[in-house]
C-alpha cells in the first residue's frame, strides 16, 4: 500500500515571488500557462473576444503561433513600444478597469468560482502587476501581465476593442458567439 508523506512548502516572500524574469537576451517571451487564455467573453456593448467560427479562430491561431511569437521574440518590450503604437502598458484607469472586468468574466465562466474565490483569483492573476497589450500587425492584441521580459497571457483581444479605432472597428462583432474552449466543433472525417 502506498504511503503518503505530508510536506509543507515554505511561503516565499513577495519580493521573491515577483522578481523580474528576464532571459539572456531580454527579448519578449509569451507565457501561455494560464489555463483560460483562449476562453472568451462578452461584456455588453463594451467588449467581446468571441469569434465568428472555428475557421476564424484557426486563422488567428495560425497568425499567433506561426508569425507573432517569432516577431515578439525579436524585440524587447522597450524596442517594440518605440516602434509600434499598439504595444504599451495599460495604465489608464478606465482601460485597466475594463481588463479587470474582462478577466473576472473569463475566470467566472472558465473556473466556475464563487464570488469570494473569484476575487482571490483575480487578485492572484493581476495583483499590482503591470498590465500590457502586445500587438502584432494582423490585428492580434495579447493582453497580459509583464514580469521582466515575460508577458503572462491573460486573454486575447482579437478585435482590438480595449483600445478601439473607429477606422478599424466597423464590424458587428457582438453577433459572434464562438469560443474555442466551450463551443461545439464538428469535425469532418
Amino acid at each position: 500500500m502506498p504511503r503518503f508523506i505530508e510536506t509543507t512548502i515554505p511561503k516565499r516572500e513577495a519580493s521573491e515571488r515577483y522578481s523580474p524574469i528576464t532571459y539572456e537576451n531580454g527579448k519578449i517571451m509569451i507565457d501561455f500557462s494560464n489555463p483560460f487564455v483562449f476562453n472568451t467573453c462578452k461584456i455588453k456593448s463594451r467588449f467581446i473576444n468571441r469569434l465568428k467560427n472555428y475557421n476564424n479562430f484557426f486563422e488567428f491561431k495560425r497568425v499567433i503561433f506561426g508569425q507573432a511569437l517569432k516577431y515578439f521574440s525579436d524585440y524587447t518590450f522597450e524596442e517594440l513600444k518605440k516602434s509600434d503604437d499598439h504595444t504599451h502598458d495599460i495604465s489608464q484607469k478606465d482601460k485597466r478597469d475594463l481588463v479587470k472586468i474582462i478577466l473576472k468574466e473569463i475566470l467566472k465562466d472558465s473556473l466556475n468560482l464563487n464570488s469570494k474565490d473569484l476575487e482571490k483569483a483575480l487578485d492572484n492573476h493581476l495583483g499590482n502587476e503591470d498590465i500590457w497589450q502586445v500587438a502584432y500587425k494582423q490585428g492580434v492584441r495579447l493582453i497580459g501581465t509583464r514580469n521582466g521580459s515575460v508577458l503572462k497571457l491573460l486573454f486575447i483581444d482579437y478585435h482590438h476593442l480595449i483600445f478601439p479605432s473607429p477606422k478599424h472597428n466597423d464590424k458587428d462583432y457582438y453577433k459572434y458567439s464562438f469560443c474555442p474552449m466551450t463551443s461545439d466543433v464538428k469535425y469532418k472525417t
